[in-house]
This record gives structure tokens, sequence and C-alpha cells, in this order.
């Protein structure tokens, strides 16, 4: 997903729940397991921390664009494709398309492209789209382990773990 602006929010999902979301779905499963609840809500937990992870990506890619912190842009000044460029990618006006194309195919990208990604992400709104993605992602999988634990202590824990 380096190099190229070919990627989908699509390819970015399944990547992020492949990778971080399995480690936590992992983890949830393993817990699960080991307490011998069904193969069912086994697979169900697994699914919640893949959601999990998601956002946990999604997040950490709206840390990238808008932090303070001047160390915190380093992905996308190594042309890592974050999640809000790859959806304005594929629903903006070619315009919008081509000024994004024009910072990524830069050789080497500089503190300034980061306020011409930002103009563009803002004038589309996919850093409100995203915040809700995550609101929603992460409702969802806590109302899922609250639901199949019954324990809101699991809960608060693991909410307090993924900040």
């Amino acid at each position: 997903m380096q190099e190229g602006l070919n990627s989908s929010t699509d390819e970015y999902i399944s990547m992020s729940k492949d990778k971080s979301g399995s480690i936590i779905g992992l983890c949830l499963a393993i817990g699960a397991c080991l307490s011998e609840m069904s193969p069912e809500k086994q697979q169900n937990l697994f699914t919640a921390g893949q959601s999990l992870g998601l956002a946990m990506n999604i997040q950490s890619d709206i840390n990238q664009l808008w932090s303070d912190d001047e160390s915190q842009p380093i992905d996308f000044l190594n042309k890592k494709k974050l999640f809000h460029v790859l959806s304005d990618i594929e629903k903006g006006e070619p315009k919008q398309k081509r000024l994004i194309g024009e910072v990524y195919f830069k050789r080497v990208l500089e503190k300034n492209d980061l306020e011409k990604v930002r103009t563009i992400i803002s004038d589309l709104g996919t850093k409100e789209e995203s915040e809700n993605l995550i609101k929603i992602l992460q409702k969802d999988a806590y109302s899922e382990i609250q639901e199949i634990t019954g324990s809101d202590s699991f809960n608060k824990l693991l909410q307090d773990c993924l900040k």
C-alpha cells in the first residue's frame, strides 16, 4: 500500500483488521476459549477485536494529520496511505484527486505538504466521517463484548488499555 495511489479503503480496512484487529481479536478469543465459551462467542469476540483494531488505526491516522506534535506525521511524510487520503481519492472530484496525486508523487514529502492534504480532507469532510466511523466501530464492538462477557469492568479495562 506504500507506493501507488491505487489502494482502496476496502484494502485498508482488510489490512487493519488482519493486523492490529487480529491481535486484539485473538486476545479476546483466547480469553473466551480459556473461559470455555462457545466457539460462536469466541468468533464474535474475535470479530469485535478486529473492529477495535480498525478503529485504532483510523484514529492513529487522524493523529498523524492533525497532531501539533512535530514528530507525529512521520507516516505521512513516508507516504503511508492514510485512511482519509484513500477515502478522498475514492470520493473526491478530479481536481482534488489531482492535488493529492501531486503531493504523493513528489519524490520527498515535506511538512508543508501536510497542510495541502489537510485542506483537501477538510473540504471533503472525511475527518468527520472517520471520527463517526470510529465511534460506530467502538460502540458496536464494546456492546458485543459487553453482551458476551456481561462484565462492565472488563469492558472498562479494555477501553482503558486501547486508548
